[in-house]
């Protein structure tokens, strides 16, 4: 997990302001002074003006994940590790198949708009959505773009997002009919 995030997770500010508050030289890793974009794992010690911050583990697990196979395995190691780990059971896995409405209206509108057929890709994020039913987090980006996504110099061409904002505009329209 970036750093920032880690930061940000811990309620110390925002994404933004967490990259300012290293910038500034006032946040170490294992001891070595941190800069944007370093990772940190669960085995990291981080702190903050000197003092120790806690972590949690987001687990992007497949669907064939259960406790026994993923959850047990993972406090286990926190343990083996030397941390602490609590006894919070794991999430059930959120799907939502290809052929649901919501995932073809998507879709349809995406290939409408830009001419190019639109595909459902997972990358292991959309955390936001995974607790709302049936949900999906939909990124219209151009694949064929790299935009350096969740880098400090990440980027969105505004080209892309005028189309961005006709796709998501479009999705609501047959979404309401």
């Amino acid at each position: 997990m970036r750093i920032n995030k880690f930061l940000a997770e811990q309620g110390v500010a925002s994404r933004r302001g967490c990259d300012e508050i290293v910038a500034e030289g006032r946040v170490t890793i294992n001891g070595k002074v941190a800069k944007a974009g370093d990772d940190v794992t669960p085995s990291d010690t981080v702190m903050l003006d000197g003092k120790t911050l806690s972590g949690s583990f987001d687990c992007r697990a497949p669907l064939c994940a259960n406790e026994e196979n993923t959850g047990d395995v993972i406090r286990r190691r926190v343990r083996e590790a030397g941390f602490h780990a609590d006894e919070q059971r794991m999430f059930e896995a959120h799907y939502v198949p290809e052929e649901s409405e919501l995932v073809q209206v998507l879709l349809s509108c995406y290939t409408r708009v830009t001419g190019k057929e639109g595909k459902p890709v997972a990358i292991g994020g959309g955390t936001y959505v995974h607790h709302i039913p049936n949900g999906v987090a939909f990124g219209c980006a151009d694949p064929g773009v790299d935009n350096h996504m969740h880098g400090a110099d990440e980027f969105m061409a505004v080209d892309q997002m005028k189309k961005s904002a006709v796709i998501f505009a479009l999705a609501i329209l047959e979404l309401c009919r």
